[in-house]
């Protein structure tokens, strides 16, 4: 995270910019399905944060998600009490329990992401948690039924 640019504090709609921002992604990996849906039956409140770091936490997770499974990837937006959700979801390898907090430092890369040709600098998943606390809320790894990884960050509706 830039710690010499303030962060805004703007109203932000989290299903918009998750809609917009996919784009990238897609770009990156055009035979790849990325979906981006809306929790069934909720409305997705507005956050109030910087959409440009927003759209960062996003574009990491769904980008992260594509380099390291085969099948599509989905990015859900909700609520839940009280807090907004995103989630990206996979089909890929997973990440054993052992690093699932790990993967949240910087430069960590585990064993089977270590090769410099697959990518990555061990950075994303920290930018993402660094970016996510500033906006007082939390990220979090848990298995895919199935299969997988799904990376959840949830953000208070209003920030103080």
């Amino acid at each position: 995270l830039d710690q010499q640019r303030p962060l805004a504090r703007d109203p932000v709609d989290l299903l918009a910019l998750a809609t917009a921002d996919v784009g990238s992604a897609r770009a990156t990996y055009p035979d790849r399905l990325v979906e981006v849906v809306a929790l069934p039956g909720e409305t997705v409140p507005e956050v109030s944060g910087d959409a440009d770091r927003l759209a960062q936490v996003i574009r990491n997770l769904t980008t992260n998600a594509l380099r390291y499974s085969d099948g599509p990837v989905m990015v859900r937006v909700g609520s839940h009490a009280g807090t907004a959700t995103i989630e990206v979801i996979d089909h890929g390898p997973g990440i054993p329990d052992e690093e699932k907090t790990a993967v949240f430092s910087r430069f960590y890369r585990s064993d089977r992401a270590r090769s410099r040709e697959s990518g990555g600098s061990g950075l994303g998943l920290s930018i993402v948690a660094a970016i996510v606390s500033a906006h007082d809320g939390t990220v979090n790894i848990s298995d895919t039924p199935g299969g997988g990884a799904t990376v959840t960050a949830e953000l208070p509706t209003t920030i103080p």
